[in-house]
């Protein structure tokens, strides 16, 4: 995305009301059911200029756009990844996720049930980490990653996102751009971005169709879709990288790729 769609967001966002961490109480949706959309980026502000109504956007010193970096673990034979491409449930994701903004890191565990319910554990951890992880094996243990695995940095990615909340509803919504990811397991593979596609999450306690991000999405012609910046990554680097399956995610990659290609686009 090029300045000029961040700084007509920026505009936009200024306009919204705010809120912070401190208001929400701690309550931020650790054990959820996620919904994803994809949109052409000319569909967010949009998006924020219909639900500003309903939510407030994440104000940090000022700051309502933000900065991420994370630093996906997996093992030598990505164990992880396979499980997400075979449609596993009951799966696991590692990752070191830091906010730029704030120069502050934690170490988290994502893990998906049967239910497709998600529930997310962290732990703040510091600037000089330990990257190979093994000083962190007790927490990794508690959160059902099995302490015999060796675990290595695989992906990064980088993003920028804004976030909402509603308060009648205890909603969550984030909506990510910039998306720019890199396969560090190979030294060959290059920055690969989204281009101009932004992912639109909404995170509810259950499933609630009445909720406005539902209405929106239903009016502008917008599925729910199945996608992961993680898997994404892969499956962009895997031209590259051969020993990486990606089958199961060309289909949803033909669908970013249409709309990439059509200004303002949603499929």
């Amino acid at each position: 995305m090029n300045k000029q769609f961040e700084t007509q967001l920026r505009l936009l966002l200024a306009q919204c009301d705010g809120y912070s961490l401190s208001d929400i109480g701690g309550a931020t949706l650790m054990n959820r059911v996620d919904t994803k959309f994809i949109v052409h980026a000319d569909l967010v502000p949009k998006i924020i200029h219909t639900l500003k109504t309903d939510f407030k956007v994440l104000d940090i010193n000022g700051d309502r756009c933000f900065e991420y970096e994370n630093t996906y673990y997996d093992t030598g034979d990505y164990l992880f990844y396979n499980k997400h491409h075979q449609g596993k449930l009951n799966r696991h994701k590692v990752r070191v996720r830091r906010y730029v903004n704030s120069n502050t890191q934690f170490l988290e565990v994502k893990y998906k049930n049967n239910k497709k319910r998600t529930d997310k554990k962290r732990i703040e951890i510091s600037d000089n980490y330990d990257t190979s992880l093994a000083s962190y094996r007790q927490f990794l243990a508690q959160a059902g990653i099995d302490p015999s695995l060796q675990l290595h940095p695989s992906q990064q990615c980088r993003y920028k996102r804004v976030a909402l909340t509603c308060g009648q509803q205890a909603d969550r919504l984030t909506i990510d751009f910039n998306v720019h990811t890199n396969l560090l397991a190979d030294p060959t593979s290059s920055e690969s971005p989204l281009g101009n596609v932004a992912i639109v999450e909404l995170k509810q306690n259950k499933i609630n169709r009445d909720s406005p991000v539902f209405t929106f999405m239903r009016n502008h012609g917008v599925r729910p879709a199945s996608i992961s910046k993680y898997c994404m990554g892969f499956l962009q680097a895997s031209q590259l990288y051969h020993p990486i399956k990606f089958n199961r995610f060309k289909k949803i990659a033909h669908r970013v790729a249409k709309i990439q290609n059509t200004r303002g686009l949603t499929l």
